[in-house]
């Protein structure tokens, strides 16, 4: 009875485990960015605000600020995505998945103001 009781814990201990690692090996779901109303003024720029135009980064002495959409070219707005979307920026690393996930449907989206 002990080496059942045994085997049957060692099997239900070993079969918890397999099934826990599984879920770290779980496709992250695609972002859907079709239902996305992404802007430039209400979206982008705060982050671009909080994240970039600082100081020592983006701040008009080292490097241009992203202060006004007008002012944004389609291949700027698009160093802008790809370089978040990579990781490169902001070089802290600091940015939510949100504020990335974001920039990516306003990417994906036209780049709308």
């Amino acid at each position: 009875m002990k080496i059942s009781l045994f085997i049957f814990a060692f099997c239900l201990l070993f079969s918890s485990l397999y099934i826990s690692s599984c879920t770290d090996k779980l496709p992250v779901p695609a972002l859907d960015c079709s239902t996305s109303t992404v802007g430039y003024d209400l979206d982008i720029k705060p982050i671009l605000d909080s994240k970039c135009n600082t100081s020592g980064c983006h701040d008009d002495s080292s490097m241009p600020r992203f202060d006004d959409y007008t002012s944004l070219s389609n291949s700027r707005m698009e160093q802008i995505a790809t370089r978040v979307e990579n990781g490169e920026m902001p070089p802290s690393g600091n940015i939510s998945a949100a504020s990335v996930d974001s920039i990516r449907c306003w990417r994906e989206n036209g780049y709308n103001q």
